[in-house]
């Protein structure tokens, strides 16, 4: 994979964080399934939808804490608990997924041609979906991080401030503010504390998949890039924003905000050699 493109991470069996993303994912989804099946009143969320969310949640907080498998694992639960309450946008989590995964560098590799692309793709439909759009801005900032120089990072970033334009004019979704209820404002409220809860990050154990270290500082841009979606889901359509946003964005800021504040450490000894050493790929 790391031969065609810097966008993506594989599952390793081999390590338990993955085994427990695949098999929590499919519990969720199951979970629901039954429920929605057997509910006079199922909720609003599918099986699927669930399913792909809490695994999004889980991806998104292994960019936002290398160091700590533990917050991952719980930004499912985070998730989970969100999504029973209201369906996210899963293409709003893919995008923060994607931002954080390339503002944090835990590939280790520049961004490609065809890296490039999709990131132009995707904005593309960030702005043709509405809510979707509030993701822009950590897409960008990803370009300027993750451009091999200086003129190509201004070059793909100009790509998808277009491409967003131009799916926005073509799709003409539509947007609205909603006044956020409690369970929002809760919400909204969570994921300002996760981001202010953790330490101050000043250094990363865990190296890059291909190698190299990681930087402290670009982790804590990626945390507060997550949490900036919500924010902006909040200024752009109030309730239903922060419903948008949060279920994947904000539960991974959450997580890594409580296992910081904690102060837990996670045991590498358990694990092979090679986890030792680099950070666990998704």
């Amino acid at each position: 994979m790391y031969r065609v493109s810097s966008l993506g991470r594989p599952i390793d069996p081999r390590f338990s964080s993955n085994i427990v993303a695949v098999g929590g994912s499919a519990f969720a989804g199951i979970a629901v399934g039954i429920y929605n099946l057997a509910a006079a009143s199922p909720i609003a969320s599918s099986p699927l939808m669930v399913a792909i969310g809490v695994f999004i949640a889980w991806a998104i907080g292994r960019e936002l804490d290398p160091d700590n498998p533990a917050s991952a694992t719980l930004a499912m639960a985070v998730s989970f608990v969100a999504l029973v309450n209201a369906p996210g946008e899963l293409m709003l989590g893919v995008g923060v997924l994607l931002a954080s995964r390339v503002i944090s560098g835990t590939v280790g590799a520049p961004l490609r041609a065809i890296d490039s692309l999709a990131l132009v793709a995707l904005a593309w439909l960030l702005g043709a979906g509405g809510m979707t759009i509030v993701a822009l801005p950590g897409l960008l900032l990803a370009g300027v991080f993750g451009g091999a120089t200086r003129s190509k990072a201004v070059s793909l970033a100009a790509g998808m401030v277009v491409a967003a334009a131009g799916g926005f004019l073509v799709a003409r979704p539509l947007l609205g503010w909603e006044a956020a209820g409690a369970v929002e404002l809760v919400a909204l409220g969570l994921t300002a504390g996760g981001l202010l809860a953790g330490p101050r990050l000043t250094s990363v154990a865990a190296s890059a998949d291909l190698g190299g270290t990681l930087s402290a500082r670009r982790i804590t841009v990626s945390r507060r890039v997550a949490a900036a979606a919500v924010v902006l889901g909040f200024l752009v359509g109030g309730g239903i924003g922060i419903s948008a946003a949060f279920p994947m964005a904000g539960a991974a800021v959450v997580a890594s905000g409580v296992v910081g504040f904690l102060g837990r450490r996670y045991d590498s000894s358990m694990l092979p050699t090679k986890e030792r050493v680099s950070s666990d790929a998704e």
